[in-house]
């Protein structure tokens, strides 16, 4: 039984299972002492550089003192459209794509 490398794309047209962490940035996959980063500490690792969390493409602009979305053909409002092609919102409202 062989298994493909080629990624997979999901319904959300994002890259799934392992294809998905091998295509990450390093600074979203390992810490700097290169142990594995958990999903937590991914969150808080995307929201701190101003990324999205599934892909790793700019979100948003990192001031010192506060983040501002970007809005661009690639993202609306600091959510990722490669990931979130409709830039929907979960059940409490909270915009998903962006930070998470």
């Amino acid at each position: 039984k062989t298994t493909s490398s080629i990624p997979t794309v999901s319904s959300m047209g994002c890259l799934s299972g392992a294809a998905e962490m091998n295509q990450l940035p390093d600074f979203l996959r390992f810490n700097k002492y290169g142990g594995v980063l958990t999903p937590e500490e991914r969150r808080q690792v995307a929201k701190s550089k101003g990324v999205c969390i599934s892909c790793g493409r700019t979100t948003h602009k990192v001031t010192p003192f506060r983040t501002l979305p970007l809005d661009n053909l690639r993202v609306r409002n600091g959510v990722c459209l490669f990931c979130r092609p409709d830039g929907w919102m979960d059940k409490e409202g909270v915009r998903n794509g962006g930070f998470l």
